[in-house]
């Protein structure tokens, strides 16, 4: 690929499926099977859905689709990276806590206490999934340090399930509604680029 191909999400993604296509080939050279069939998996998931969504993107209803998409995507890795700044200052929080009250493992529900268990069932909590124990209620209740643990925890819980995902949910309404209101302009970007694709491709034989 030349560099100003990469601008085009769809070659990232094409040219992402045959690196995994490749790393599968390496794992099952050094009998690595188990890797290399999820290195395979990984790769025709990626091929197949490159090469649906330039077909859609030939649709003047289903083209602006496929790009809001791939935007919304972006918004919600942007997203991402506020919620591990949330989550890490939490998680670090909660766990001196959890040291200076010494809680054990029947006060966690039975999970051994850690930085790393601790930051996965805060985002657990903030995806608003079932909480599997960890750090609570349990744990400091009838401590000294009860009122600040409950602070820690409520504003945890207002940063990460309230905020970040109400904005969360307004990133992505605003891409929808940028490209929704120019999405004839969209969709002649999107053949265009389609055009100019077909056009860097060699030459195929007339058929037999």
């Amino acid at each position: 690929l030349q560099p100003h191909e990469l601008v085009d999400v769809l070659n990232v993604v094409e040219l992402s499926a045959l690196s995994c296509c490749f790393v599968a080939l390496l794992l099952w050279i050094l009998d690595l099977w188990y890797m290399a069939a999820a290195a395979r998996a990984s790769g025709c998931a990626l091929l197949f859905a490159s090469q649906g969504f330039r077909l859609l993107s030939l649709s003047p209803s289903l083209g602006p689709l496929t790009l809001m998409l791939f935007k919304m995507i972006n918004d919600v890795l942007l997203w991402l990276c506020l919620l591990v700044v949330v989550a890490v200052s939490a998680a670090s929080a909660f766990i001196v806590l959890a040291e200076i009250l010494d809680c054990d493992l029947a006060a966690s529900g039975g999970v051994e206490l850690s930085f790393g268990s601790e930051l996965q069932r805060l985002f657990y909590v903030a995806l608003e999934y079932e909480d599997d124990g960890g750090f609570g209620k349990s744990c400091w209740e009838g401590s000294l340090l009860a009122n600040i643990a409950t602070v820690a925890t409520v504003s945890y819980l207002m940063l990460a399930v309230i905020l970040l995902l109400n904005m969360l949910i307004a990133m992505m309404a605003k891409t929808f509604d940028n490209l929704f209101e120019v999405q004839q302009l969209v969709f002649l970007y999107l053949k265009a680029r389609n055009v100019h694709f077909w056009t860097e491709l060699p030459v195929a034989p007339a058929p037999l």
